[in-house]
């Protein structure tokens, strides 16, 4: 091997082991668990009433995708939502997820009760959201909330799912208040 040769080696390796600690370092700073940031970054993200009993669990600001996660009483208590840049709008593999979680298709132990939609005002607009009601295995009755509002520059998601009589309809509409 020639000298230059191993010089061009190292100096690659350096540049990939540097690039890669760096892009390790960006996705770290990206996720945030500590609730008074989540907290913050909610408030960016659009102004919104958190439910009583809903406690901040993580958020992220990574690659303009920005998002917010609480969590209530269990693991199927919780809110989310998130803004990113509009002309993602349909490429999201997250905005995919989200509207999954409306469809039970592969969810062991639930079944379907009812599901519609229903509209909410915010800012002066109307907006159309889709909800459905299914029982869990232990027939606890849970209600799914899904908003999406696409905008010009940034689009927004609102996911909320919950135990029935507290996740209602009127509740979903009052985090826009």
């Amino acid at each position: 091997m020639s000298r230059n040769f191993k010089i061009g080696a190292s100096v690659l390796l350096a540049v990939l082991v540097i690039g890669v600690g760096g892009f390790g370092w960006y996705l770290q700073r990206g996720v945030v668990h500590d609730p008074a940031r989540v907290q913050e970054l909610a408030a960016e993200i659009f102004p919104v009433q958190v439910p009583e009993g809903l406690k901040p669990e993580f958020g992220t600001d990574l690659f303009g995708f920005r998002s917010a996660f609480f969590r209530g009483l269990d693991e199927h208590d919780r809110l989310a939502f998130a803004s990113y840049p509009s002309d993602t709008d349909g490429k999201s593999g997250a905005k995919w997820e989200i509207e999954n979680q409306l469809d039970l298709e592969g969810e062991e132990g639930w079944t379907l009760v009812e599901k519609g939609s229903a509209e909410v005002l915010i800012n002066g607009a109307t907006h159309t959201f889709a909800w459905m009601t299914a029982e869990d295995h232990a027939q606890q009755l849970y209600r799914s909330m899904l908003l999406r509002i696409p905008g010009p520059e940034r689009s927004h998601v609102f996911y909320r799912r919950g135990p029935a009589p507290l996740a209602t309809l009127e509740s979903f509409s009052r985090l826009f208040e």
